[in-house]
């Protein structure tokens, strides 16, 4: 056996066998296979008590050493090397069966290592290299084979169970600092298997397939979970980079599976599955479902005291609950409409209610806070989280496809489409329990705040680029402008809320109409001072950056004001009177709305609305 040992040793020290190609990675991994088995017979001896811990100390050292040689797969200068020696470790994989000593299945080895290997130093290397070959940015179609071996070899279980072992053992050979850099090394991994999908790039089959086995795998994204609930049971400032990577596996696996239409199902079933492992492990844990959940960690950061620091783990793992809520609450079909009723039901519109309560609050923070550095960062935290619950309530709002019942008189005409039927019914629910909930009050703070040059100065303080300023303002403007759009054009003809919408528009002598005339007025200046390139694409993007998108909403909403009997003459008088410094026109709004109805982008879904008011007379 030492001699074997010697001859393996002299290979890896002999420098003419340093040349690293593909041969010698095969030599390596036939090597592998030797010395695995035999460390592997001398672990069971020393558990029969027929061998000490000494006599396996020079093959751990060795099979160390040679698991340490595949980390120089990823620094392959030569990128027609590196390819075909990924290419051969995904495909000697393949072959389970395969005799040939020259094509050891390298993968299967390392994943039978982190299962049954007793050694922290070896099971640790052997993921730093997984984690190496997965995460190589420059063999990107390569490492979505290596990530399809390794699912097929069912690698998430395995570095699961390993992570349980190490969390759950109290070994002393092994520090909490060494466990805790397992734990977020293999986290990391296990986000690193989901491959990122676009819809420009959507065409890996190979990358779909490997995203939709993730989701449907249990271990895994039960383990995802676990980490995800802990700030319902700790303190936020408790947040681990591990709870942060869980967090980030919903989102970025959510974005993969919506990114094409032919993956919805199976963000539905991803959905599902979360629901039901919930329901199953944790419904004695005051949430039974995956909005109760959601919600829950919401109301740990309701209000600024307790709000995260900037780019710390906590901003970065409450960032993506919130963006992970995006794809829940827009997702097609049912699933979109059961997650944003099981919102409601967790009384999650309330709880937004509050927390934009208590961000506005200058007088309730400041009272145990002292000194102008508490009253900046009391801006900068509640600006932060006042702007992401705009978003999560737009969100909410937002019928799915083109399921929505606006109160002019749409219906839908796929009469067999029952989610279509709910999810407009149930838009006008979420519409009333926003505004009985007193959410007006805190809609319109953004209108006392726009200044000359729509800059937004009290919600962007801190902006160092006016320009960067001025995109933010224009960004949070189109999403408010789509609220108010929504919240009048889904509440029930002269309904009390409706009315409540429209009266917040038109009190103070339309004070509030008036600055959203004088937004569009601004904007259409902006977008009258260029001639339209040759381009259309590139003069299409230069209109929207420039706020053509706010020119056409605020249109939508003065065109709403109009079709209401009571706004009519008001309304008509301020915007249709040519000596008004509020002028636009009705002609020029119907026209305007007339080439919004007649272009190809429908990205905000209010093409439906627009049509309805045209087909009103005013």
């Amino acid at each position: 056996m030492e001699s074997q040992f010697t001859g393996i040793r002299k290979f890896l020290d002999d420098e003419n066998n340093q040349s690293m190609d593909l041969g010698w990675f095969k030599s390596v991994a036939k090597y592998l296979e030797e010395i695995t088995i035999v460390n592997r017979d001398l672990r069971a001896s020393v558990k029969d008590n027929t061998s000490t811990l000494l006599d396996i100390l020079p093959s751990e050292e060795l099979l160390h050493d040679l698991i340490s040689q595949f980390g120089n797969v990823v620094i392959i200068d030569d990128g027609k090397l590196k390819t075909s020696v990924i290419q051969w470790l995904s495909n000697n994989n393949n072959n389970n069966n395969n005799n040939n000593n020259n094509n050891s299945n390298v993968l299967q080895l390392f994943i039978d290592i982190i299962i049954h290997h007793d050694n922290f130093d070896i099971v640790y290397s052997v993921v730093n290299i997984i984690n190496d070959l997965v995460d190589d940015d420059d063999n990107l179609d390569n490492n979505v084979s290596v990530v399809s071996i390794l699912l097929q070899l069912k690698f998430p279980e395995a570095l699961v169970g390993k992570i349980v072992h190490y969390s759950n053992n109290n070994n002393d050979k092994v520090t909490e600092i060494e466990k805790h850099d397992f734990v977020t090394t293999a986290s990391s991994l296990l986000v690193s298997l989901v491959s990122d999908v676009s819809i420009s790039d959507a065409s890996s089959s190979q990358d779909s397939s490997n995203n939709i086995s993730l989701s449907q795998n249990k271990t895994l994204v039960n383990y995802m979970i676990s980490n995800v609930c802990i700030p319902i049971k700790q303190k936020p400032q408790t947040l681990t980079l591990t709870n942060q990577y869980a967090s980030e596996f919903f989102v970025k696996l959510s974005l993969s599976l919506t990114a094409v239409s032919q993956e919805y199902s199976a963000f539905g079933k991803f959905v599902d599955l979360i629901n039901a492992l919930i329901d199953s492990n944790y419904k004695t844990a005051k949430y039974s479902n995956l909005m109760e959940l959601v919600s829950l960690i919401i109301f740990k950061f309701r209000k600024p005291s307790l709000f995260p620091p900037k780019n710390s783990i906590q901003e970065e793992f409450l960032s993506n609950i919130l963006d992970w809520c995006q794809f829940l609450f827009t997702a097609p079909g049912k699933t979109a409409v059961d997650c944003k009723q099981q919102f409601v039901t967790a009384e999650g519109i309330d709880l937004i209610v509050l927390v934009l309560k208590n961000y506005l609050s200058k007088e309730s923070y400041l009272q145990n806070e002292e000194a102008e550095f508490e009253y900046k960062r009391w801006e900068k935290l509640s600006k932060w989280g006042y702007i992401r619950c705009f978003g999560l309530i737009l969100n909410l709002l937002t019928p799915t496809q083109h399921s929505m019942a606006p109160a002019v008189g749409y219906t839908n005409n796929d009469d067999d489409d029952d989610d279509d039927e709910r999810n407009g019914v149930f838009s006008v629910t979420i519409v009333n329990s926003l505004i009985s909930s007193g959410i007006l009050k805190y809609l319109y703070k953004p209108l006392g705040v726009i200044n000359g040059n729509l800059t937004l100065t009290l919600l962007f303080p801190l902006s160092t680029s006016l320009k960067s300023k001025h995109r933010q303002g224009r960004e949070f403007l189109e999403k408010w402008l789509k609220i108010i759009i929504w919240l009048i054009s889904l509440a029930p003809l002269d309904s009390d809320e409706r009315q409540r919408v429209v009266h917040k528009l038109m009190e103070n002598e339309l004070s509030n109409l008036k600055k959203l005339v004088s937004v569009r007025k601004y904007f259409v200046g902006k977008l009258s001072t260029d001639d339209p390139p040759e381009d259309k694409e590139l003069h299409y993007l230069k209109i929207v950056d420039k706020g053509w998108s706010i020119v056409e909403y605020v249109d939508i909403i003065v065109n709403w004001l109009l079709v209401e009997e009571q706004c009519r003459i008001l309304v008509g008088d301020l915007i249709n009177t040519s000596t008004s410094e509020y002028y636009i026109g009705i002609d020029t709004l119907t026209k305007e709305l007339r080439e919004y109805c007649g272009s190809n982008d429908d990205t905000d879904g209010l093409k439906v609305v627009v049509k309805e008011l045209l087909a009103v007379e005013i």
